[in-house]
């Protein structure tokens, strides 16, 4: 009983992967998929609706890196962080850089990091669909579905935290997502509190 308990403690704590740059479900692959608008085409800003632009390709530089190109999102009150998720579930977005994306109606191109913090880590393991979300307006306002590979697993990983989409915005248009700091710094934060639950569980087998 015990060491089923600890087994499902361990398999909390690593819900997320570290990425490897060289090992992961894209190696050897020219991977690349186009960002595709939801059905969020207008934001509120300033009390005025304005129009919905993005537009761009994802593809993967390696098992650490991915790069927007040509990427135009607007209106230029956007401001946009890559989430990941499964693509059609409810399960909660992913932060997947700390690098903010630059709203601009000229085509640019960038490279993003994963995230590599413990606690906070990701991978291609993790997730199957990029998503770009407007920390301002709390919607999704675009998709890039990745091709799924053998060893991915873009499942929601137990003990994930509250604030989950409601539903897949690809799926049924709605445009909605957590808060950044509340998936990935949630999921630190239980994560502590696993680990000091697992260490009271070793010392009490002792």
């Amino acid at each position: 009983m015990q060491l089923q308990y600890l087994t499902t403690l361990f398999a909390i704590a690593n819900a997320y992967s570290l990425c490897n740059k060289d090992r992961h479900p894209h190696a050897g692959k020219s991977v690349s998929a186009p960002l595709v608008p939801t059905s969020t085409t207008a934001l509120n800003v300033n009390d005025t609706m304005v129009a919905v632009t993005v537009s761009g390709t994802i593809e993967v530089v390696d098992g650490c890196t991915f790069s927007a190109k040509n990427l135009v999102v607007e209106p230029s009150s956007v401001r946009g962080q890559w989430f990941g998720g499964a693509v059609g579930s409810t399960s909660d977005g992913i932060r997947l850089s700390a690098d903010p994306i630059t709203a601009s109606s000229r085509p640019s191109t960038k490279e993003y990091k994963f995230i590599t913090t413990a606690g906070s880590w990701v991978s291609y393991t993790d997730f199957q669909q990029f998503r770009l979300y407007d920390t301002v307006s709390k919607a999704v306002l675009a998709t890039a579905d990745l091709p799924i590979s053998v060893g991915s697993n873009p499942a929601s990983p137990p003990g994930s935290a509250p604030g989950a989409y409601p539903n897949d915005p690809k799926a049924t248009g709605t445009a909605q997502a957590p808060k950044p700091t509340t998936t990935n710094g949630s999921i630190m934060s239980n994560m502590s509190v696993i680990w000091l639950t697992l260490v009271a569980s070793i010392f009490s087998m002792i």
